[in-house]
């Protein structure tokens, strides 16, 4: 398994949380609706480049934050395996 968009849709979703905003707004802002959005969030559809650099546009941050360093690395395992368990519905 290819870890790499495991770990940026991790990296994004938590500058999304960090700064408040909603998947509408995150779609106007790039162009996209929000189950389209929706679907990068979640890895139904991987983030184009161009994506993640109007996201940090938006989010006012290094497009940099979105791609995995030396310090986020040993994550990676352990998000794969949260990725992989059996979905549960939570609130």
């Amino acid at each position: 398994m290819d870890k790499l968009p495991l770990l940026v849709r991790a990296l994004v979703r938590a500058h999304i949380r960090r700064a408040g905003v909603s998947q509408r707004w995150i779609g106007e802002q790039l162009g996209l609706s929000q189950p389209q959005v929706s679907q990068r969030i979640h890895g139904h559809v991987e983030w184009r480049n161009s994506e993640l650099e109007a996201l940090a546009r938006a989010l006012d941050v290094p497009v940099s934050d979105f791609l995995p360093t030396d310090r986020t690395e040993p994550a990676v395992d352990e998000l794969a395996a949260a990725t992989a368990a059996p979905n549960r519905t939570t609130r």
